[in-house]
């Protein structure tokens, strides 16, 4: 049977990383995985090619089995600056808690 989910990955983009990463969030639900942390480093490097292949052999031992640091890993190679949208929401939660601290100030 094929896999769905399948995405050969390069590490070409932080697209493709972003949508890599959750084509192996989604395989390892459909197998009901989700929760396997060494299932899901091992699904991931299974679908590995080129850089981003030669990039996950070099990598330590533990971050290569472990999919939550793997994941990380993988962000902070392959797509290190959060998406615009991320920026601005940052900034309006910021903006926000500011607002709250000067709302309540009564001095100011």
């Amino acid at each position: 049977m094929s896999d769905p989910y399948r995405q050969l990955f390069r590490g070409s983009s932080a697209a493709e990383t972003e949508d890599f990463i959750q084509a192996v969030r989604s395989g390892a639900w459909s197998e009901q995985k989700q929760f396997d942390d060494r299932w899901m480093a091992a699904y991931a490097a299974a679908q590995m090619s080129g850089p981003a292949l030669r990039w996950h052999m070099s990598l330590p031992r533990d971050v290569q089995t472990e999919w939550s640091k793997l994941e990380s890993a993988l962000l902070d190679r392959f797509a290190p600056n959060p998406p615009a949208a991320a920026a601005e929401y940052k900034s309006v939660l910021t903006l926000g808690v500011t607002k709250m601290i000067v709302c309540l100030s009564p001095y100011l």
